[in-house]
Formats: C-alpha cells, structure tokens, sequence
C-alpha cells in the first residue's frame, strides 16, 4: 500500500529550514517498513532553490484551500519563526491539518508580522497573549507599550523575555501531529496540544561539507574563536566582545571572528562600534555573507567556537550541531536546548548576558589543551547521535504508528465542517479537545488577517474579571503604562455583569473619540452608559477632547460646536478648566435636542464640575497669612498658578470669556483669597467659584466693580486649607475687544486684569 506524503516546506539556501528539508527529503526511501513511500516537495520557488530528485510543485501553483492537498495521505509542514520563508506553507496548514516539525521555540516575529499587516496598532497582538501566553503576559506587553503610537515602547518579541511567551500554540493547533527536536521545546509543546508528539535529535549531516576539515585544537599563533549564523542581538555577539576587551590577555592571544548573514544592519553597525571604542581592531574580524565553500575554510582554521543565545528562540541549534561534530570546543549559555548537552561536552556560560562569566568561559580555551580536545570529541559524539537516514527511519514509523489518527485528522480540512463524529468517530481520545481547539485556532487567525481579533467576544469572555483591566488598557484602549487609568477601569469593571458588552462599548466610544465621525455620532446615544460616572473618569484620564466629543456624541447624537477662539483653547493646559468648559457646553445645548435621560446629563454635568483628587498633580507652596505674591514675579510659580488667562508669558494679562483657574495654597489659619487687580472695561462683569476636592462651592459670587479687588471666603472646612491646591474659577462675562473699541485690531476680549493674590 503506497503512503502518499506532502513535504510543505521552503527549500531554498537561505533558511536553515530549506537545507534541512533538503537533505531530509534526499534521505527517504522509496520504500519502508513494506510501504511504497511517495513523496512530494510542496515550496515557494525562489533563487537559490535545492535541486530534488521527489517530485517537486510550486506552491503558489494550487490556493491554500485547494482541493490538491487532499490528494495526499499526510502532509508534513517544516514550520519556522520567520514570515518571509514560511507564511505561504501556513496559509495551507490554516486549511489543511498535518505533522509539523517544529523548528523553533518562540514564533512571536512570524505572529507580529500577521498583527502588523492586520492594521490592529498591535492590539490583536495583545489578544494572542492573552489567550495564548502566560498569565503574566498581558501585564508584560502593557509595559511594553507597543499598542501605543507616541512615546517609548519596545518590541517585546525582540526583547529578553520573548522566551518565557513562546506562543507556538496557536500554530500547534492547527496541527495533526507534531514533530520537536529538543526536550526542551517538548516540554512547551506537548501541554498545549492534544496529540502524539515525537522528539527527534537534529541530524548532524544536513550539509554535504559540514565535517570537513576536522583539526587539532591550537595550532594556530593566536587562538581563533568563530560564531557563524544569522548576525542578530539574541546572538550576544556584543557581550563577547566587551567580555574581550575586559581581558588584556584575550585581547592579545585570540581573534575573534563573526561570520554570518547581516540581515541586520543596525545591530552589526552597534558591533563595529563597540570594536571601535575599546580598540578590538587586532582581535576582532568580521566575515559576513560568506560561501558555504568559505565557511568551510574558516570553520577549518578554528580553535573553538562561541555559540551564545539569549534569549533562546530555537528549538534546537543546527549552528551548535555544525560546530560540535568538528570536535573542538564550543561555549554555550545554560539555557534551552542548549541545557540538554551533556557538561563534559561543552563549555558553559551559567549565566546568561554576564560579561564576567562569558570572559572566564574564554579563558579556559587558554588551559589544559588535551582536555579540552577530549571535550570536543564528547561534543562530536552528541551531536552525532542522529543522522539524515535515521531522521527519516523514526519518523516514517511515527506516520505509520499514527496513520488512523493523522488520516482522520486531516479530514478535517477547512472547508467541511469540523465534526469528531464525521471523523469516522472518536477513536482518539484527544481528538474532541483537539478539534475544539483546531477552530479555535482557525477563528483566531481568520480575525488576525481580518485585524479584528482583540474584540472577539469568546476571547474576552475567557479573559474573565481578573485580567479583563489589563486587556482593555492594552488592547481596547491602546494605552501603556498609566495608574490612573488602570484605577478608572479597575472601577468601571468591578461591577459588570457583561464583560464584553463593557468592552465594546469602551471600544465604541475610543474609536468615536478619536475618529469624531459624524455619521457614527447618530447611533452613539443608543450605546453609551450614560449615568455611568465610572466610564466618564475613563475618557478623562484618556484625553479632554476625545471626553468632549463622546459626551455630546452620547447625549445629543452630534458633534460638540468647534471653539469661537481657537489661540485660546490651544494655549489651555488645565483638564479641570477643560471639563468646566464642557459641562457649559453640555448645559446650553437645546433641550429637545437632548437623547438620554435627563438625570444622566444633570449627573454627568455635576461630576464634570467637581475638582477630583486625581487632578492634584501640582506641588504649590503655601501662601502664609499676609503674604501677597506678585503675579509674573520670580516667586509666581512657586506659589500660584494661572490657567485660562489670555497670553503666553508668565504675566498672564487678562482672563478672557473663557473660564480660567488660579491654583493658590492657603496656609492653616486663612480666611480670605484676594485677587488684586482691574477690569479692563466697565461693561465687564467676574463670576468667581472656589473649588475643592470635595466639588464645586455653589455659592459663587458675581463681581462687577471697575476696579479695585476680588474677596473669595474660604468656607469653614478643613478642605480649605488641607495643603491641597484651592482652585478659583472666574468667569468674565461682557467682554469686547480693542478691536470692537477701535484702539487696535487685537480680537482678544479683554475681561480681569490680575496683578496679586493674597491671603488673610
């Protein structure tokens, strides 16, 4: 009986993954175990492509979802963490389960790739970790910031802590079967999928020349070191070298070479750097984008080879295997895969980006040469443990072993209806979880493409209470770090009975606030929790205008009116003043434009005019009984601050017809605030409120003297004088102009002119 097998792969020289699938597939015989063995290479036609003597198709020949991959008994993906090479094979795989042979151990960069050709702002990515990653993951990738476009964030699939959120499972999960190479990666993989899963070693004869050239250890004058592979940052090329320029005796008996591909460019230009400033010219070489031939030769001409990884992105290392079987000496990090070789085999770094502990480990190279010749020829031995043939021997009868279960599986293609019972029944007892989890996958992905994962309401209601804070800071709102944000909607979630009905109406109002669509301003109204204070302390915290907008959005089904005086709205800072100005724009609007209840207005209103500890970011020294301060003084801004007056300098002439808001610190014992100064035309009239933390003082007072000052009395609480800022809010009304004077053809409204403040 003829087992008809479908080897989806890249098969080309510039990934490890196509020399690999190269010499495996050269390997598999056209008959085992009394089956005929019918093979077929299924891979994107690109330069530098292997020859086969299989049968070969070009993968972009057939649509992912044709019915072509049904012609085979088994397909086999070969699946590794990088876009570029292997997301032609996992459009397949979303529609057609097999064996996927795992390569690496993090797929976080194919993943953020996915993400960012969604157009989510990375929010889908935030969705992964949570349904994928470790409990603590949403907290990482909130501190990363990556959903956020301003400020400081960094990629956390770059970062030292992309080992501890693999995120291979939802790839996994597509899978019939999966295939490992180390312990370490089995470890990982076997809990998250429900299914037989083989560790095989990798075989060391993947390339034709790679034991070649085999030569005692130190012959040359200097001792020559070697790291070849991709030249990138988890390769602490960089921590070797500041290891070496540590040491006066390294600096003086070795070279140093690093060989490789130089993808990146920013990463082997901070190299030559550090090379440059600790004059490592003698003893650093770098031989980039070398021949397989020219590899060869200097792998020949090396002493020892350093092979550090941090953090740990493989599922096993062909570069390790490569430098083991020539039988010299080869340091590694403790850590992954790399943790399985035996101790005597290899010299290891126990801990990892230790600049200390990486120069001891090159010191050694300098001691007890048979010793270390006996090292290499342990190291020789590991790595020599499995072949190409036995490779291929072991997993053949893995197929065998599984080909009721695999055959099953892959009925299950994407375009029938995932049914265990229309699988030929449960035989397995995983293969109801495992198709649950199959969809999941699909759906996951099928979001991901469409960037609308972070709002799938199954995901969300998964998250559940504890973590739905976090998600909904990163992935909703798209906001990093913040405290005051994370309190607002640690309250505005305490008490929901839907979370995702919660969130999709955060995310309604988000993107409504900062789009300011008109047509959607229409259906806001029927969305929004109007009488809900904890959801408005949320746009608060958020952003004053995006506050404004869903505000008149959600009560009046419009946009709020542009401002009259653009200079002034741009020149005020204050949130409070902000929302004092909206709570007027609220209170004008016609009443029978009005579209909610009215006691959510009136709530709503109430709250935008209340003083919230929150907003006490200022630190004022307090103004002692008697003391006047001059404003625009030296000492202005250490006692007094002005928010809302017209001007840009310190002086802060007028206050205008806009509200504006003087911040003052009475010290214990004050009874008055005076503000010194004028009106700058009778027609003017001043409405001076005093806010608290406790809200606004009702009782405001309206002055409309020509001259002469304002008296504010403090009420008899000990808000007044608790050390936190007092805020006065004036409002001038009947202002003109000079230029409505005809003086000048200066626009701005002229109202108080405020000269001192002073305490009694």
């Amino acid at each position: 009986m003829m087992l008809r097998i479908g080897w989806v792969t890249p098969f080309n020289n510039r990934t490890g993954v196509g020399t690999f699938s190269k010499s495996v597939t050269d390997a598999i015989p056209a008959k085992h175990a009394g089956r005929q063995i019918d093979l077929t290479i299924i891979a994107p036609v690109v330069e530098g492509l292997y020859p086969t003597h299989h049968r070969f198709v070009d993968i972009a020949s057939a649509t992912s979802d044709s019915k072509f991959y049904s012609m085979f008994d088994v397909l086999i993906y070969n699946i590794g963490n990088n876009e570029e090479h292997h997301k032609a094979l996992f459009d397949v795989l979303q529609n057609y389960p097999g064996i996927i042979i795992c390569h690496d151990y993090v797929y976080q960069h194919f993943l953020a790739k996915i993400v960012l050709d969604g157009s989510s702002a990375f929010a889908d990515l935030v969705a992964l970790f949570a349904r994928y990653g470790e409990p603590e993951s949403m907290r990482r990738i909130r501190q990363s910031n990556i959903t956020q476009t301003k400020g400081l964030h960094y990629a956390i699939w770059d970062s030292d802590l992309c080992g501890l959120d693999p995120m291979g499972a939802p790839l996994f999960q597509l899978g019939s079967a999966l295939i490992v190479h180390s312990a370490y990666a089995e470890a990982y993989a076997s809990p998250r999928f429900d299914g037989p899963v083989l560790q095989l070693g990798m075989p060391w004869d993947q390339r034709p020349t790679a034991a070649r050239g085999v030569e005692p250890v130190g012959t040359q004058s200097r001792q020559t070191l070697v790291s070849f592979g991709h030249v990138q940052s988890t390769k602490c090329i960089d921590d070797i070298l500041l290891a070496i320029s540590s040491q006066k005796v390294l600096r003086d008996e070795i070279t140093y070479v690093v060989a490789g591909f130089s993808g990146a460019t920013a990463y082997v230009d901070h190299l030559k750097n550090i090379v440059r400033e600790h004059n490592l010219e003698r003893c650093v070489r770098f031989a980039l984008d070398l021949s397989q031939d020219e590899l060869e030769i200097l792998c020949a001409q090396a002493d020892a080879f350093i092979n550090l990884r941090f953090p740990n992105t493989e599922g096993s290392s062909v570069s390790l295997i490569e430098q083991l079987i020539t039988a010299k000496p080869v340091i590694v990090f403790n850590t992954g895969c790399y943790a399985e070789i035996p101790h005597d085999a290899v010299i290891k770094v126990a801990t990892p980006r230790n600049i200390d502990a990486i120069a001891d480990a090159i010191l050694r190279l300098r001691h007890d040469r048979t010793g270390l010749a006996a090292m290499g020829q342990r190291g020789r031995s590991y790595a020599m443990r499995s072949s190409c043939r036995s490779y291929v021997g072991e997993l053949l009868d893995f197929i065998i072993r599984h080909e009721a279960l695999l055959r099953r599986r892959g009925n299950a293609h994407a375009t029938c209806l995932i049914d265990v019972e229309s699988l030929g029944g449960v035989e397995d007892e995983a293969d109801e979880h495992w198709a649950e989890t199959l969809s999941t996958a699909r759906t996951t992905f099928d979001l991901l493409n469409q960037g609308r994962f972070a709002l799938d309401p199954t995901l969300i209601a998964d998250i559940g209470p504890n973590r739905i804070v976090d998600y909904a800071q990163s992935a909703i709102l798209r906001q990093g770090m913040n405290m005051r944000l994370t309190q607002a909607l640690q309250d505005y979630f305490r008490d929901q009975p839907d979370l995702y009905r919660a969130s999709k109406v955060l995310q309604a109002a988000y993107e409504f606030g900062t789009q300011r669509n008109v047509e959607e301003a229409e259906y806001l109204p029927d969305v929004i929790p109007h009488g809900d204070l904890n959801f408005w302390r949320i746009l608060a915290v958020l952003d004053s205008d995006m506050l404004a907008s869903v505000a008149h959005g959600s009560f009046f089904g419009s946009l709020p009116a542009p401002p009259t005086d653009n200079t002034a709205l741009q020149n005020l800072d204050d949130s409070f003043i902000r929302r004092l100005r909206l709570s007027e724009a609220l209170e004008s609007r016609p009443s029978e434009d009005l579209r909610a209840n009215p006691a959510d207005l009136i709530s709503v209103i109430r709250w935008l005019r209340r003083r919230d500890l929150s907003d006490n970011r200022m630190v004022l020294q307090p103004v002692r009984v008697g003391q006047t301060i001059s404003t625009g003084s030296p000492e202005h801004q250490r006692f007094v601050r002005v928010f809302g007056f017209f001007g840009t300098s310190k002086e802060h002439p007028w206050s205008g017809p806009e509200p504006g808001s003087i911040y003052v610190v009475p010290a214990p014992g004050a009874r008055k605030v005076i503000l010194y100064g004028e009106l700058l035309h009778s027609g003017v009239s001043i409405k001076v409120s005093l806010a608290t933390e406790m809200g606004l003082d009702c009782t405001s007072k309206n002055y409309c003297r020509d001259n002469g000052s304002i008296e504010i009395d403090l009420p008899d609480s000990s808000a007044a004088t608790s050390g936190s800022p007092l805020c006065l809010i004036l409002e001038s009304q009947g202002c003109r102009s000079p230029a409505s004077f005809g003086n000048s053809s200066d626009p701005r409204p002229l109202g108080f002119l405020m000269r001192q403040v002073a305490i009694q």
